[in-house]
């Protein structure tokens, strides 16, 4: 009999072993309150010391104070007063930085098909519908009987929990044989949370852009972020202290960025409030959110939402620019595709270069597109994703355009899979980056955990890589891309406080972050005892 889930009665054992399972995990791996006097020395001492530019320190220490790295080698002299950390053939690298990170308060918790790897590729023919209810008669998920159930065949998970939380969808998920009946992760069952107490990543099918126009660099993405999200301690548990967050892609030229730190006193978790403005070439700005449909069995209209297709894209984006050029040169604006007026200085700005822009593209078409749009604006851009940037090498390097690329993936996770656009995917394309001498920063964006920052420089490394480019590539160049490579990156005295202890050496298998330092003071400490 295929096993079903029910949403009442959860066993009483089930629930206190999941109650047990969640608190041994937080203990494990909940960040700690900064510890450590600012005015005390704090000495960091490992085998080898990453130092984030290319070079390594052998056999030697990492001296903080207030804050700082006071000195850093393999002959400092350690204050008598020194708190000192040293774990045994333990590596150091800075604290790692995701440079196009997308942070949500809502967890993204995988099925068990999913967990085991089952689950059905996207596009197809399971993939294709969200649920297939079987059974007999309906039940308080359908109707009334015990026996209904349902296969979830989304490869998002974040569909059907969208769906669940909006009544979208009611019914059962699917549990593979062996899991117990109250499994389900839609109705809540112990053990399916015993084992997914940790999420694999963040929902981002829900959009959080403003909708009022198309064209929106006047607006902050720091304005939607909840700086209190469990999400920020999830990334600093492993290892993440800094972040870039963009607007999400619901917007053709979407809101101004922020650069934050993942942990540390509240006050300093702002690094810059506004940073980079996000523009979008492909589907994502016209499927994100809301949708930019045209309207139910009825023609184009005054009503319908533009762009619907990726010429629209390019031309919204073009006439933003060329508006912005007319509104400083005091010619009036109108039309229905006018951006608000509010938009004007920041447009402005990035054609001027005072504001950074990036243009998150993945299908070769669509970088050639952004290429050809900043070559006739006059634009400079960094290319984010860049799922197809191996097949343009050569522009990328002649433009002198950095990309942050991201993530690695042998099957598409979330809305890339269903949007056609990771079909070209390929797990050299970091490599082949670096070889073509173009600078790039490597992103987990959504992914979390097994999929994470560091698992995506695992990825890396196993596709040809070699360790110190991946290092650079998730500290010094992250750094440098998002304007605070003066002050943080690499570990340099003078230069912030933010470094892991990693068990072994970083980014292998069985290596993880032990004790993460933000700001000289001590946030996750996962030494024994």
């Amino acid at each position: 009999m295929t096993p079903h889930c029910r949403r009442n009665k959860p066993r009483r054992r089930s629930g206190l072993r999941g109650l047990l399972a969640a608190t041994l995990l937080a203990a494990a791996t909940t960040p700690v309150a900064g510890q450590g006097d600012a005015d005390k020395a704090l000495v960091v001492k490992a085998a080898v010391i990453h130092l984030g530019d290319g070079r390594t320190v052998e056999g030697g220490a990492i001296v903080i104070r207030g804050g700082r790295i006071a000195a850093v080698g393999s002959g400092v002299e350690i204050p008598a007063d020194a708190t000192v950390i040293e774990l045994a053939g333990a590596n150091v690298t800075p604290g790692l930085i995701d440079a196009n990170a997308a942070v949500d308060s809502y967890d993204l918790m995988p099925t068990p098909t999913l967990s085991l790897g089952h689950a059905p590729s996207p596009g197809s023919a399971a993939a294709s519908s969200d649920v297939e209810v079987e059974g007999g008669d309906k039940g308080e998920h359908g109707g009334a009987g015990d026996h209904t159930h349902a296969h979830v065949h989304s490869a998002d998970p974040a569909t059907v929990t969208a769906g669940a939380g909006f009544g979208y969808l009611s019914a059962d998920a699917h549990v593979e044989a062996g899991y117990d009946h109250s499994s389900c992760f839609l109705c809540g069952g112990a053990l399916m949370h015993d084992e997914l107490t940790t999420a694999a990543g963040v929902r981002v099918g829900l959009s959080q852009t403003e909708h009022a126009a198309e064209v929106i660099p006047h607006t902050r993405a720091l304005d939607a972020i909840d700086l209190n999200a469990p999400d920020f301690s999830r990334l600093l548990s492993q290892g993440v202290t800094t972040v870039y967050v963009g607007g999400d892609p619901g917007a053709v030229i979407s809101s101004r960025g922020a650069i934050l730190r993942t942990g540390g006193d509240a006050a300093s978790r702002v690094v810059k409030p506004e940073s980079a403005v996000r523009a979008v070439m492909g589907s994502d700005s016209y499927r994100v959110g809301a949708g930019n449909r045209l309207p139910f069995r009825g023609p184009a209209s005054m009503y319908t939402r533009r762009p619907t297709t990726r010429m629209g894209v390019a031309w919204v984006f073009r006439k933003a620019f060329y508006d912005a050029q007319r509104w400083a040169d005091g010619v009036g604006i109108h039309g229905a595709d006018a951006p608000p007026v509010e938009a004007m200085p920041y447009l402005i700005g990035v054609l001027k270069g005072e504001i950074p822009l990036r243009i998150q593209a993945r299908m070769q078409h669509d970088i050639e597109a952004a290429l050809r749009l900043s070559d006739e604006l006059g634009l400079s851009f960094t290319l984010e994703e860049g799922t197809q940037a191996y097949e343009c090498l050569g522009a990328l390097k002649d433009r002198g355009v950095p990309v942050v690329f991201g993530p690695i993936y042998e099957q598409a996770p979330g809305r890339r899979g269903w949007s056609g656009e990771a079909a070209g995917a390929r797990l050299h394309t970091f490599k082949a980056l670096l070889d073509a001498g173009i600078e790039t920063a490597l992103s987990a964006q959504e992914l979390r955990d097994e999929d994470g920052l560091a698992r995506q420089a695992m990825y890396a490394r196993r596709f040809g890589a070699e360790l110190d480019d991946v290092v650079r590539s998730v500290t010094a160049t992250p750094a440098k891309l998002l304007g605070i490579d003066g002050d943080t990156g690499t570990i340099e005295a003078g230069k912030r406080a933010d470094v892991i202890v990693w068990s072994g050496a970083p980014f292998a298998a069985t290596s993880r972050p032990v004790v993460v330092v933000v700001g000289g003071r001590v946030q996750v400490d996962r030494r024994p005892g």
